[in-house]
């Protein structure tokens, strides 16, 4: 008997026996979203600071590089990436730091703005 005569002879056998497996194997229910830490006020508060330096060394870091000077622009995205792993490492574990992320991030962007166009004048 070959192999194709075997399969066709067996198949509903080996077609019940996929789907018990896959019924054995698929996900039951959706994948629910875990937080390994509880929501902090104070972890909020830090980083939504770290977020405001954040982007106002992302001004700086800018104008470093468009005046060419290279110690100034490495230093300051390396601290950059630096602060940037902190606000990555807390919404890792809690994605509600998102919340504090974005308005740093804005408030930061805001008042560099504002103060290079009150600068300017």
């Amino acid at each position: 008997m070959s192999t194709k005569e075997w399969r066709q002879a067996n198949k509903t056998k080996i077609n019940a026996t996929r789907r018990a497996w896959y019924a054995k194997n698929r996900a039951t229910e959706v994948p629910r979203i875990k937080m390994n830490e509880p929501f902090s006020w104070l972890v909020a508060v830090a980083i939504f600071f770290v977020y405001v330096v954040l982007d106002s060394l992302a001004a700086y870091y800018t104008t470093m590089v468009a005046d060419k000077k290279p110690i100034a622009a490495a230093n300051a995205g390396a601290f950059m990436y630096f602060l940037m792993a902190v606000g990555i490492i807390n919404i890792v574990n809690n994605f509600w730091y998102t919340i504090p992320v974005a308005v740093g991030s804005w408030v930061g962007t805001y008042a560099v703005v504002a103060w290079q166009g009150n600068h300017d004048k």
